[in-house]
């Protein structure tokens, strides 16, 4: 990270000014993308507003509104209607799976050779000769029109 800055009191203040379903979506993609960005950007490019967007148009929200409008109520946060006892229990647990995890990532980092065989190996020389020739390694530029900011086909859910 090249920089961060943290101003707690800005950060309540402006969590109270956003509805509660809003704040809760919120911290759930901070810690489902983290710092992971191309993660992130695909994830937004992927919505409704940015799919009916051109360059240089505002984003229409209504869009997201209209795909939302079938989800039920937004679900309450359980963690509310857990005793002081039982959300400690909870954060311990927490904790715990947090450790093994981090130690199963730091061990299988820490593996030398992965346990491969010459099946493993066979099997991907295979698969590459079903892909064919490879490609050719020179610079193309390709030109789209500026009809594909409005086609249909960015409309779907699969943009990738």
């Amino acid at each position: 990270m090249r920089w961060s800055m943290r101003d707690a009191a800005l950060l309540r203040e402006k969590g109270r000014e956003l509805p509660p379903a809003v704040t809760a979506h919120l911290r759930a993609n901070v810690r489902e993308f983290g710092k992971d960005t191309a993660r992130l950007l695909h994830y937004v490019y992927g919505t409704a507003p940015m799919r009916t967007a051109a360059p240089n148009e505002d984003l229409d929200f209504a869009v997201a509104e209209d795909a939302s409008d079938d989800d039920a109520d937004p679900p309450s946060l359980r963690m509310d209607k857990l005793s002081n006892k039982a959300r400690k229990r909870l954060r311990q647990r927490l904790l715990a799976l947090r450790q093994k995890r981090k130690s199963i990532k730091t061990e299988a980092s820490s593996a030398n050779e992965p346990p491969y065989d010459e099946v493993y190996y066979d099997g991907l020389a295979w698969l590459d000769s079903l892909a064919g020739q490879a490609f050719s390694e020179r610079r193309i530029v390709v030109e789209f029109s500026d009809e594909v900011w409005k086609s249909n086909s960015r409309k779907g859910e699969d943009v990738s």
